[in-house]
């Protein structure tokens, strides 16, 4: 029967997509899954939703909750799981029926402790978008070399989504409550608990984006930010050699969270607006080894603003 794999579904009000989500789960070619599907005190329809299905389906556990936030989910999701390997889908995804079996035998063929597959960027009008290239490769990397490929965001970002984990790597880390990008705040930690990490460019989930999704939200300013410097600081302290690479990472997160404020229409104050430039020109010397789009990216906002917010609208709609 192969070992347990539990699969993590933190919900709110997510009624349009979950039955899609479910059934992507509920339909995997490895069977021994056990489906937590933890409802963080939804309004809509999804407490129904997820009931009916677990009438359906003898691997689903229901877990309702009164509502605490993404971590808060995925946290009491942790603490039910029974599986000796881990996996994370958000809501509003879905994945390939192969996701679980492949994933696996990633793992297991390497003897890594954590898989990662490539993504879909699914969004509403049904296009999807490959960020990474599907060139049929896999590369094993141990600690270092997995945290260098996050850090250049060359394959893979630091969403807890599309990775399989050994349960162990939990022991003694939680995701954040009360903040954004909670992922951010962690991945690096479970990297560097790793002997090896296994990454497959076979793209295996899908990534809805809607426009409602927490990443989007106005409200979106420094939690970004703060866990861009811690892990800054971590890698620093612990990969002093990795110190550019870290640096490079945190300036530009500065990028990302002004780039987010403008395009959905967040109102940031003349003062962080100003801070933002500030901090990126101050250091645009660490972004020599970024990837060209980004070093476009930051040279554009120390320079012109204006110029910069069209190329950023430019770019976003080319990417849709």
């Amino acid at each position: 029967m192969g070992e347990l794999v539990s699969v993590i579904i933190p919900i709110y009000n997510v009624e349009e997509y979950l039955e899609e989500c479910i059934s992507s789960v509920c339909n995997q070619t490895y069977k021994n899954i056990e489906i937590i599907l933890v409802n963080d005190g939804s309004t809509d329809s999804s407490k129904n939703i997820c009931e009916k299905w677990e009438l359906k389906d003898n691997r689903i556990i229901v877990i309702n909750k009164d509502n605490g936030g993404l971590s808060s989910a995925r946290n009491v999701g942790i603490k039910q799981s029974k599986g000796s390997y881990i996996t994370f889908i958000d809501s509003d995804d879905y994945v390939e029926e192969t996701f679980i079996e492949e994933m696996l035998q990633q793992i297991k063929k390497e003897n890594s402790d954590i898989a990662i597959c490539n993504r879909y960027y699914h969004y509403e009008n049904k296009k999807n978008y490959l960020k990474y290239k599907d060139d049929n490769t896999r590369t094993v990397m141990n600690r270092k070399e997995s945290i260098v490929s996050l850090l250049k965001l060359e394959k893979f970002d630091m969403s807890a989504w599309a990775k399989l984990y050994k349960i162990e790597l939990f022991k003694d880390i939680i995701f954040p409550e009360g903040k954004l990008c909670e992922d951010y705040y962690i991945m690096y930690k479970l990297f560097d608990l790793c002997n090896s990490v296994v990454y497959f460019s076979k793209p295996l989930y899908y990534y809805r984006q809607r426009r409602q999704s927490i990443t989007k939200t106005k409200g979106l300013k420094m939690d970004f930010i703060y866990a861009a410097k811690e892990q800054m600081e971590y890698i620093e302290n612990k990969y002093p050699d990795l110190q550019e690479l870290a640096r490079s990472r945190y300036i530009l997160s500065h990028l990302t969270v002004y780039s987010l404020n403008y395009y959905n229409g967040g109102k940031l104050t003349p003062e962080e607006k100003q801070y933002f430039q500030n901090t990126v020109k101050s250091n645009i010397k660490y972004i020599k080894n970024a990837e060209l789009i980004k070093k476009i990216q930051a040279y554009l906002f120390v320079s012109n603003k204006f110029i910069y917010n069209q190329f950023y609208r430019i770019y976003k709609f080319i990417k849709k």
